[in-house]
């Protein structure tokens, strides 16, 4: 039996829009693992690492009263990592519920999981800082694609 075309879109898109939102997701894993490793070893470095030689070579000075300015590069340091450190972890959070509503996508007949998908690719990209912004992307795709409603007609083939 052929199926019209509009039937098949209708029926398979929500389906491919989880399939991609998964994508994103275990792309987005292995983005967010990368930050928290930089982000642990950065911050690790800088509490056992003895700067005290780089900070005296180099010099700031203040432009408009022209004294040198006391550095603190392993506080720097450790700041920056742990800030990529916790970014990471938010892009996991948000990688992790992205691949759980890229499965409920899949299965499900409403439009809720693709508004979880973008929201969750928002707050990814938002709290997850600019490294999760092509996993992210993706996944919002994905829960575009989720979107998509089914009619009654498809729906009842399944």
């Amino acid at each position: 039996m052929l199926v019209p075309i509009n039937d098949y879109k209708e029926k398979y898109v929500r389906k491919a829009g989880g399939i991609v939102a998964i994508i994103g997701g275990a792309i987005g894993l292995f983005v967010a693992f990368g930050m928290v490793f930089i982000g642990s070893v950065g911050a690790s470095v800088a509490e056992n690492a003895d700067l005290t030689e780089l900070e005296e070579a180099i010099t700031v000075t203040d432009e408009e009263t022209g004294d040198e300015i006391d550095l603190d590069l392993a506080a720097g340091l450790e700041t920056m990592g742990k800030s990529a450190e916790r970014a990471g972890w938010f892009g996991l959070i948000f990688s992790v519920v992205a691949l759980g509503l890229g499965i409920w996508a899949i299965m499900a007949k409403n439009w809720m999981p693709g508004a979880g998908i973008i929201v969750a690719s928002v707050l990814g990209v938002v709290l997850g800082s600019l490294a999760m912004i092509l996993p992210m992307v993706i996944t919002g795709i994905g829960g575009i694609l989720a979107l998509f409603p089914i009619s009654e007609a498809a729906a009842s083939e399944d």
